[in-house]
C-alpha cells in the first residue's frame, strides 16, 4: 500500500473536516450528474414526442387492447377490457361471417346539370353479316364527374330609363342596392373570397394570383377591405343576433387559439393574439362564435361569457376557474386533455423502454372503458345516458382515482408522469362532472374542431395585418361556422345574406336570415333568383 502524502494533514479534527468537505463535493457532483442525466432524458422525450408529432400518426388512440394484460393488477380494469375485447371480437366475428363487397360508389347529386355524350356505331356497323339493319334495342350508361375551372362573370345591370312625349315625366327602373355601393364587387364574389380563405385556406395574394390568370385585377389590398367593409356592415348585425341565442342555454364550450396580427398599437409583431372560441345555443339554434383578443386573460374570458349561467365545457386553463366563481357556472373540463397528458407520454417513451410496464399506459387503459361507453350510449336520450353513467361510469372513476392517488402517495419519479397524475387528482370533480347530467359531453371536442378548421387555414395565410382585420376574420368565422353548423351550403348562404342584409332595415329584416330561421331549401331557391350565366 502506498504510503500516505506527506501534504496531508496528521491532526483528526482537521482530517474530519477534510473528508467532510469531500463528502459534500461528492454529493453536489452526484446531485449535479442527476439532475444531468434527468434533463437529457426528459430532452430525449421531448424530442421523441416531437418526432411523433411531425412524422407518426396523429391520432391519440393507442391500441391498449393489443398489449399483454398480466401487467395489470386491478381486477376490476382486466374484467372491463376482456369484456371490451369479447365484444370487439363478436362484432368482428359477425362481420367475417358475410361476404366483403367492394365499395360502393355513391350517386352523383342530382342538382348537377349533365351533359349527354352519344356514342353511336358508323352505318357500316349497324349492318349485320346476314344483309340485315342491326336495330336499337337499349343503352349502356356510364358516368364521369367533369368540373369547369373557376369563372368569372359580370352582371350588368340595366336601368330601363320611360319619358313622356309632354316632357313633364321620366321614370327610372330601380335595381337592389348594391352590396358594397362605389365597388364593382357583387355578393356573389365576396362570399366566393370570403370562403375560399376562411374554409379552404386560400390567402388573399393566392387568389390574387388565380384572378390573374383569368386577366382578372383583383389585388389583395382590395379584397382585404371587401371584406372588412362587407363584415362590419352586414355581419356585425348577424352576430349579435347569434351571441343573443348563446346565452339562451345552459350549457356551453369554450376554447382560444392564437393569432399573430403584425399592425397592432403598442405590441410587436411577435406578441401573440388569440382568437376566442364559444360554441353553445340551444339544440334548435346551434352556434358557433369567434372573437377577437390582443389578451388571453380572465378578463376577456369574463366579458365574453358575462351572461352566461349553466355548464361551461373547457380545459384548466385558470382564466375559466376565476370568472366561473364571479359568474356562478359550472365547470366541466375535457378528459381529452387530461387523457392526452398521459398519451404524449407514452409516445415519448423510447424503444429501447418497455411500453407496458410504465404508468402511463396503464392510466390511458383505464380511460378505455370510459370513451367506450360514452360511443355506446351516444344515441340514447339524456335521462338514459345520465342512468348508464351513473351505473357504470362513477363506479369505474371511483376506482381509478384510488389507483391514481396510490401510485402518487407512494412517489412517481418520472416527472412527466407525475404531473399528469396531479392534473388528474387536482380536477377530479371537473372532470367526472359530465356524469352529473346526460346532456354533458365527456369532451370539449366540438370546440376543439372549430380550432381546427381555424389552424388549418391560419397554416396558410399566417396571420392578420392589422386589428380590424383580425376582428372581421373572427366575425366571418362566426358566421360561417353557425351557417355550417345549421346545414347550410356556406357559398350559397353567404351570397343570399350579402344580398338581402344589403335591403334589411329593420332587426326583423335580420332575424329573418339567422341560420336557423331560413332553411337550406329556401337558401337555395333564393340564390337561384340572382344572376348566374
Amino acid at each position: 500500500m502506498d504510503a500516505p502524502s506527506e501534504s496531508l494533514p496528521t491532526d483528526v479534527d482537521t482530517l474530519h473536516s477534510l473528508v467532510g468537505d469531500l463528502q459534500s463535493q461528492l454529493s453536489d457532483l452526484q446531485s449535479a450528474l442527476y439532475n444531468k442525466e434527468n434533463q437529457l432524458i426528459k430532452l430525449q422525450e421531448q424530442l421523441n414526442l416531437k418526432q411523433q408529432r411531425l412524422f407518426g400518426k396523429s391520432t391519440e388512440k393507442l391500441e391498449v387492447e393489443q398489449l399483454e394484460w398480466d401487467f395489470f393488477n386491478e381486477a376490476e380494469l382486466l374484467a372491463t377490457l376482456a369484456s371490451l375485447k369479447q365484444e370487439k371480437d363478436q362484432a368482428v366475428t359477425q362481420v367475417e361471417a358475410h361476404t366483403r363487397r367492394g365499395r360502393q360508389k355513391k350517386p352523383f347529386p342530382k342538382k348537377l346539370r349533365q351533359i349527354e355524350v352519344v356514342h353511336d356505331l358508323t352505318d357500316d356497323q349497324k349492318r349485320c353479316a346476314c344483309g340485315e339493319t342491326l336495330q336499337h334495342i337499349g343503352d349502356d350508361v356510364s358516368q364521369q364527374l367533369a368540373v369547369i375551372p373557376q369563372t368569372y362573370y359580370v352582371i350588368k345591370h340595366i336601368r330601363r330609363r320611360y319619358g313622356c312625349s309632354c316632357k313633364q315625366c321620366l321614370k327610372t327602373a330601380s335595381m337592389p342596392p348594391s352590396v358594397l355601393p362605389g365597388t364593382q364587387a357583387s355578393a356573389q364574389l365576396i362570399a366566393h373570397v370570403m370562403v375560399s380563405k376562411y374554409l379552404d385556406g386560400l390567402p388573399l395574394y393566392r387568389q390574387e394570383k388565380i384572378a390573374a390568370r383569368s386577366k382578372i385585377d383583383l389585388p389583395r389590398a382590395k379584397l382585404a377591405r371587401w371584406l372588412i367593409d362587407s363584415s362590419q356592415r352586414y355581419l356585425q348585425p348577424v352576430y349579435n343576433l347569434i351571441q343573443e341565442a348563446f346565452w339562451q342555454y345552459d350549457i356551453g364550450h369554450c376554447d382560444e387559439t392564437g393569432m399573430q396580427v403584425l399592425k397592432e398599437p403598442g405590441r410587436t409583431p411577435e406578441n401573440k393574439s388569440w382568437l376566442w372560441l364559444r360554441r353553445g345555443g340551444p339544440p334548435d339554434k346551434p352556434v358557433i362564435l369567434v372573437d377577437y383578443s390582443p389578451s388571453r386573460s380572465g378578463q376577456v374570458a369574463g366579458t365574453l361569457l358575462e351572461q352566461f349561467k349553466g355548464y361551461l365545457i373547457c380545459d384548466a386553463y385558470s382564466s375559466y376557474r376565476s370568472v366561473a366563481k364571479e359568474n356562478d357556472f359550472l365547470l366541466v373540463y375535457c378528459n381529452d386533455h387530461a387523457r392526452r397528458r398521459f398519451v404524449d407520454i407514452v409516445k415519448s417513451i423510447g424503444k429501447e423502454h418497455d411500453v407496458k410496464e410504465i404508468i402511463a399506459t396503464r392510466a390511458v387503459a383505464w380511460y378505455k372503458p370510459l370513451y367506450a361507453l360514452e360511443r355506446k350510449i351516444k344515441d340514447l336520450s339524456a335521462e338514459e345516458k345520465y342512468q348508464q353513467r351513473q351505473q357504470h361510469a362513477v363506479p369505474h372513476w371511483q376506482k381509478f382515482l384510488a389507483w391514481a392517488q396510490q401510485l402518487q402517495n407512494d412517489g412517481v419519479q418520472h416527472n412527466a408522469t407525475r404531473e399528469a397524475l396531479q392534473y388528474l387528482l387536482n380536477y377530479t370533480v371537473e372532470l367526472q362532472r359530465y356524469c352529473d347530467d346526460g346532456r354533458l359531453p365527456m369532451t370539449n371536442i366540438r370546440a376543439e374542431h372549430v380550432a381546427k378548421t381555424i389552424a388549418v387555414a391560419r397554416k396558410n395565410f399566417l396571420f392578420a395585418v392589422s386589428v380590424t382585420g383580425a376582428k372581421a376574420s373572427a366575425m366571418i368565422y362566426s358566421v360561417l361556422e353557425t351557417a355550417k353548423l345549421n346545414g347550410h351550403h356556406p357559398f350559397e348562404y353567404l351570397t343570399v345574406l350579402l344580398n338581402e342584409a344589403s335591403k334589411a332595415k329593420t332587426v326583423e329584416d335580420y332575424e329573418r336570415l339567422l341560420p336557423w330561421n331560413i332553411s337550406p331549401e329556401q337558401v337555395r331557391e333564393l340564390f337561384k333568383t340572382y344572376p348566374a350565366p
